[in-house]
């Protein structure tokens, strides 16, 4: 029954109501650079409380539609529905300097994270209403 439900809510957040459209969505994809060293020269301690600081960073920037996740390691993920790409990018830039700008480290110390951006156009919804391209 669970199973059913799932693939039900799924249906529903994957499409448009009235069109049965795909949603417009955007994932914004995270990794915070050179995350090994941190753990190495600050230790594992130290490297989750970098880990948190950035979730915390992320959650702080999303809208209620957003929906951040820690992908593995020190990578993550920033599902954005009805954002187009020119707004993602804005988003993945404002993230990219909040965190060159903030210390993360409890030695004042600061990190970098880098960014990739993938997005499904509108072109490949119109053609292809089963998600398809």
């Amino acid at each position: 029954m669970n199973a059913v439900r799932f693939k039900q809510i799924k249906e529903l957040a994957d499409h448009d109501g009235p069109t049965l459209l795909l949603n417009h969505r955007t994932l914004l994809f995270f990794d915070l650079d050179d995350f090994k060293a941190i753990n190495d020269k600050f230790g594992h301690i130290e490297g989750d409380k970098v880990l948190v600081k950035f979730a915390s960073l992320l959650k702080k920037t999303c809208r209620m539609i957003d929906i951040p996740a820690r992908y593995g390691g020190e990578e993550f993920c920033l599902l954005l529905p009805e954002t187009d790409i020119k707004n993602a990018k804005m988003i993945a830039e404002r993230i990219r300097k909040d965190v060159e700008e903030e210390a993360f480290l409890s030695t004042g110390d600061r990190i970098t994270v880098s960014c990739g951006i993938s997005s499904l156009s509108k072109d490949c919804q119109d053609m292809n209403p089963d998600g398809a391209c």
